[in-house]
């Protein structure tokens, strides 16, 4: 009998140490998971900083600034919406197979010449998004860059009336996130002296951006 009961007790002892281990392993799972998503949001806030970091640098550069001279020697720092993660969206690129060179129209009633080199697609709200991406033609070379311009329900009020740009560095690397966090205004916004590409219609996004950078005052 008492066999018996020590037979029973070592069992149910066993079948706890199994749970507590069971759970023990969910729980460092849980907790890899979370420090993993940590780390990610650590380096993206980390590698937005530094980008706008650069441009600021660029801001106060007398042979660089796009600003007027005025506001070049008052100028402290740009104004963003707070970094977050949720803006910047994995997406998916299709090259553009006409890579024949137009005249883009610009701001100031001037045109650049620019190449459609593809179509980003990223989901919000549970619908497919697109937006065109360009490549300017810099005498008789393309650009290292390619240039993403939008318009979004922000514009006007807390952003740039013409809309915002995202530049992307080529080639362009998988996987692919279409980070809004490096929003910026075109440098017409800073000087009307500059001709800046007026983002098409196909660009124009119905839903506010509230990432990037905001209305320069």
């Amino acid at each position: 009998m008492k066999k018996s009961i020590l037979y029973s007790v070592t069992i149910i002892l066993l079948a706890v140490d199994s749970e507590v281990a069971h759970t023990d392993e969910v729980v460092s799972e849980s907790v890899a998971t979370a420090l993993h998503e940590r780390d990610a949001t650590v380096l993206h806030r980390t590698v937005v900083m530094e980008f706008r970091a650069k441009v600021e640098r660029h801001f106060r550069d007398p042979y660089l600034s796009p600003l007027t001279e005025p506001d070049r020697m008052n100028f402290a720092r740009l104004s963003y919406f707070e970094i977050g993660a949720e803006y910047s969206l994995p997406a998916r690129f299709v090259a553009e197979t006409d890579d024949s060179v137009f005249a883009m129209p610009t701001f100031n009633n001037k045109t650049l010449n620019f190449t459609h080199y593809g179509t980003l697609t990223f989901d919000h709200a549970g619908s497919e998004v697109r937006l065109k991406v360009f490549r300017r033609l810099l005498g008789e070379h393309l650009s290292r860059t390619v240039l993403i311009p939008f318009r979004d329900a922000t514009n006007g009020d807390e952003t740039y009336a013409g809309g915002r740009y995202i530049e992307m560095d080529l080639p362009l690397q998988e996987p692919l996130h279409l980070d809004f966090n490096r929003a910026m205004n075109p440098w017409c916004a800073y000087n009307p002296n500059y001709a800046c590409p007026i983002p098409p219609p196909e660009n124009y996004l119905s839903f506010p951006i509230r990432a990037g950078e905001k209305r320069f005052k």
